[in-house]
Order: structure tokens, then C-alpha cells, then sequence
């Protein structure tokens, strides 16, 4: 986890890893096309 609170290689917070198994589809596919690449974009 970076200073920010996100996993180095997948720019998930520990929430989101934690409740992924439990996520449905369309809030993993969100995350994975709205969330993920904004936080991978803002990394240092």
C-alpha cells in the first residue's frame, strides 16, 4: 500500500480489496473503467 492508501499494482484501497469478492458486477466494472484508470493516472 502507497501513502495514499492504495495497492501499488491495482490502485485499489484495502475497502475495495476486502469487499471485491463481495461486489457485483456492475460495481466491479465501474471501478475497473471509471475508478482504477483515474487513480493510475494520478500516481506519482
Amino acid at each position: 500500500m502507497n501513502p495514499r492508501g492504495l495497492c501499488d499494482g491495482c490502485h485499489r484501497t484495502l475497502d475495495e480489496i476486502a469487499t471485491w469478492s463481495q461486489m457485483d458486477d456492475a460495481r466491479r466494472q465501474h471501478l475497473m473503467d471509471e475508478v482504477l484508470p483515474t487513480r493510475e493516472a494520478d500516481a506519482p
